[in-house]
């Protein structure tokens, strides 16, 4: 992709400079129409991988304990040194990751990063209380909204589960400002109908897109 140069090299494969032009423009033509803050966020992962390494090399130990010769115990001893290095680079692809973190706690860790993130991104503290966060983690291929108060006491959170689905179909074809465009367009026709914009819509957080690791 071109114009890549400033992008982290995790997200390159699914968005480019352009994309993230086009995502900005998204959130604010939705913001035309509403009061809410939409803040769109991508970040690399939210799950805990501390424990991978030695995971894996506690299965790669169990593969070569099973397919070791009982007269090669030099041969096993080898492979343990060898699994070392080799738990160590395997616990890196995102494949791994989410082939052996459980889906509830990917599941649980992508929420609590979400609602983290909320708050310390100061989405919370809008004059009218409309901050709409629409994140998604890259590793877990999951995403998550959360709304502040004054859109809650409007709309249910089951209405932003299509938003969600729009948003991770674009995650799964690599093209992350197609998956945050649909959603910001679903969530815009949703926060119009309940919260429409007024004469006077300050807008008082950036439109652009929120990356961290």
């Amino acid at each position: 992709m071109a114009g890549n140069k400033n992008l982290p090299t995790w997200l390159t494969s699914f968005v480019n400079a352009e994309g993230l032009k086009r995502i900005e423009s998204a959130v604010e033509l939705a913001e035309r129409k509403t009061q809410a803050e939409i803040v769109p966020m991508i970040v690399r992962s939210s799950s805990t991988k501390g424990f991978l390494p030695f995971q894996i090399f506690l299965l790669l130990a169990l593969f070569g304990a099973l397919a070791v010769n009982p007269f090669s115990h030099l041969w096993f001893y080898g492979w343990i040194a060898f699994s070392l290095p080799l738990a160590v680079y395997l616990s890196r692809f995102p494949w791994v990751q989410r082939g052996l973190i459980p889906q509830l706690d990917q599941e649980a860790d992508v929420f609590h990063r979400a609602y983290f993130e909320f708050h310390q991104k100061q989405i919370g503290e809008t004059k009218s209380g409309t901050g709409v966060l629409i994140f998604v983690s890259l590793m877990e291929r999951r995403a998550v909204i959360l709304t502040d108060r004054g859109v809650a006491a409007e709309i249910l959170p089951e209405k932003w589960n299509e938003a969600i689905q729009l948003l991770l179909s674009g995650i799964r074809k690599k093209d992350a400002a197609l998956g945050f465009e649909m959603a910001i367009d679903y969530c815009a026709n949703v926060l119009e109908e309940h919260i429409p914009a007024l004469d006077n819509n300050p807008d008082e957080i950036s439109n652009k897109l929120i990356l961290e690791e």
